[in-house]
């Protein structure tokens, strides 16, 4: 499907929307109006077992908890097709593309240069994929480059 009339570079305009949906922007017009925080602890044994197991090999770029969080929020994001809108101009569009960055210390100093690294997803990657191209994003930032 092509780009149709009202759709953004980034985003796809979504004319199917509840009542509710289409006056959410026009309640809440200011990007911090309405946000939602929860606190909630979370048991990481199982997680921690996983990464010993993952790095039993001693690989050269260990899996961490890190990429795994990624990972989770990226798969999320896809499974979860609702959680992947934003509003701009009073008006609801869902991003085209799913993607996470992060920012990259080129050395670990408080006063080391950084760089922004970004992870484009299509919804079939793994755990896997997410770590190693993670690695490639920072062997490249951490580059002269």
């Amino acid at each position: 499907m092509g780009k149709q009339f009202g759709d953004r570079r980034d985003g796809k305009y979504l004319r199917k929307i509840s009542s509710m949906h289409a006056i959410m922007p026009l309640m809440y017009p200011n990007r911090c109006d309405n946000e939602a925080f929860i606190s909630e602890r979370i048991d990481l044994t199982n997680i921690n077992a996983y990464l010993k197991e993952k790095n039993a090999d001693n690989p050269a770029y260990a899996y961490n908890l890190f990429q795994i969080i990624v990972t989770a929020v990226l798969k999320v994001i896809t499974l979860r097709p609702k959680m992947n809108r934003f509003i701009a101009n009073n008006t609801m569009y869902m991003h085209k593309e799913i993607s996470a960055s992060f920012t990259v210390k080129k050395i670990f100093t408080d006063d080391g240069a950084e760089a922004l690294a970004q992870i484009r997803v299509n919804g079939t990657e793994t755990i896997d994929d997410i770590h190693n191209e993670i690695f490639r994003q920072v062997s490249f930032c951490r580059s002269d480059k």
